[in-house]
């Protein structure tokens, strides 16, 4: 028996879940403590999840969220990266990475700029 794909994210249920996400950072990836379990970070996760369904209402589990979110961090990852890179070329010409979205820039906001510019200065 096949199974039928789940229809694509629209661009409404990836704003939410980055609403969501946002309203949540600290919660979602702040470490476990006395304060923070994996329940409550479960519990956080259900929140996403239930806005997004409210919107699309496609019935997406947690673990389909959390695949979309990971797999728009490594997205918004390799954008900047690109970015960066073509900033960092010589010879002048024009840049050939694509434009930063209004998403983009709040991923990498909840992300923080160290994951994708690195720390300043290196490690010494």
């Amino acid at each position: 028996m096949e199974q039928k794909r789940r229809p694509n994210f629209t661009n409404e249920e990836l704003e939410i879940l980055t609403v969501g996400v946002e309203k949540r950072a600290k919660l979602l990836f702040g470490s476990l403590s006395g304060a923070t379990t994996g329940a409550m970070k479960q519990k956080g996760w259900e929140g996403v999840t239930g806005e997004v369904n409210a919107v699309g209402g496609h019935g997406r589990s947690v673990a389909e969220i959390k695949k979309k979110w990971v797999y728009r961090k490594s997205e918004t990852e390799n954008k900047m990266a690109s970015v960066k890179r073509e900033q960092q070329k010589t010879g002048g010409g024009e840049n050939e990475s694509e434009e930063v979205s209004d998403m983009d820039s709040r991923i990498l906001g909840i992300m923080g700029e160290v994951c994708v510019v690195g720390i300043e200065g290196g490690i010494a």
